[in-house]
């Protein structure tokens, strides 16, 4: 019979993930589990990922202006060459390899967002959707 590696789970202490309990089981009393070499270990980062806030003050569009600076959170994954910028008021997102693509993509997700709830007339907006809109409206005006 042979042997599968199994990662019980992972916890969370101070933002870094550490496998909490590794052990060998049977095959045959855990079919489901893939057999693998006695080389293969769980891939551990070597850092949590870094995480800072910044601001923007627009939405690199001629079409619609800030009215004030959004604070948006930076943060550099474990992959060293994904950045995510997020602004978590509406759950908006942009990802890249750089800071600045991941901000260019977080101003359009932003831009994308405002005009696809901005143009929803069926007043079939959910609560969450109806509470960005109404955050957007407040923040983005059309030049």
């Amino acid at each position: 019979m042979s042997n599968a590696v199994v990662v019980d789970s992972l916890y969370e202490s101070s933002g870094i993930f550490a496998p909490i309990q590794m052990q060998d089981v049977r095959h045959a009393q855990y079919p489901w589990f893939f057999p693998v070499s006695e080389s293969v270990r769980p891939v551990i980062p070597d850092k949590a990922p870094s995480q800072r806030t910044t601001t923007i003050r627009d939405l690199a569009s001629r079409k619609y202006q800030l009215n004030k600076a959004l604070e948006i959170t930076v943060e550099e994954c474990y992959d060293p060459h994904e950045i995510v910028a997020c602004y978590s008021e509406v759950e908006a997102f942009g990802r890249g390899n750089t800071e600045a693509e991941a901000l260019h993509n977080l101003k359009i997700d932003i831009r994308n967002l405002f005009e696809e709830l901005s143009q929803d007339d069926s007043g079939n907006l959910g609560k969450l959707p109806t509470k960005w809109l109404r955050i957007l409206g407040t923040l983005i005006s059309e030049v």
